[in-house]
């Protein structure tokens, strides 16, 4: 179920209509069903369409999200880079390189999240190695990363991370 806009020229003349749609098959076909038909919106004034949408939001108890002005760029996330990343990341089947070295060694987690998201954070934000934790935290896609990683301190040489480094390097 969508709103949709029908854009008609008839003459000179302009309307503008915005139905309540729903998407079903029938006979094999898609079609679309009209559920609700709110008229010619072209003559509307803008607090009226406004009230249309707080209704719309109230009745459906969704809380409306914010106006555009009011969202700075600046604090929004470009995750475009994030997927890339992972996709070539499964398509070189990087997982299993990983873990192969540490087969020879005893390690009570999974040393492919860590390191993954060390990678993923260096290419993607090269800051301190100390700052990853942060980034997986406020940064990271939940679908990629979607378990807390265990980062110890990668410099000390009784964590998982600096042995996978080493035997790595």
């Amino acid at each position: 179920m969508y709103l949709r806009i029908i854009n008609l020229r008839r003459g000179e003349k302009h309307y503008k209509y915005l139905k309540l749609v729903e998407t079903t098959r029938y006979k094999g076909k898609v079609i679309q069903k009209t559920l609700l038909n709110f008229g010619n919106i072209a003559q509307w004034p803008e607090d009226k369409l406004n009230e249309l949408v707080f209704r719309l939001n109230e009745f459906c108890n969704l809380k409306p999200g914010p106006k555009a002005e009011d969202v700075d760029v600046h604090d929004t996330f470009d995750f475009g880079a994030c997927l890339a990343i992972d996709s070539i990341r499964k398509q070189l089947n990087m997982s299993d390189t990983i873990r192969y070295p540490m087969k020879e060694h005893t390690c009570d987690i999974d040393i492919v999240p860590p390191v993954k998201a060390m990678v993923f954070n260096r290419l993607l934000e090269p800051s301190s190695k100390l700052r990853v934790s942060e980034w997986n935290k406020t940064q990271a896609i939940h679908e990629i990363f979607p378990e807390e990683i265990p980062l110890q301190r990668p410099e000390s040489p009784g964590s998982c991370v600096y042995l996978c480094a080493r035997l790595l390097n």
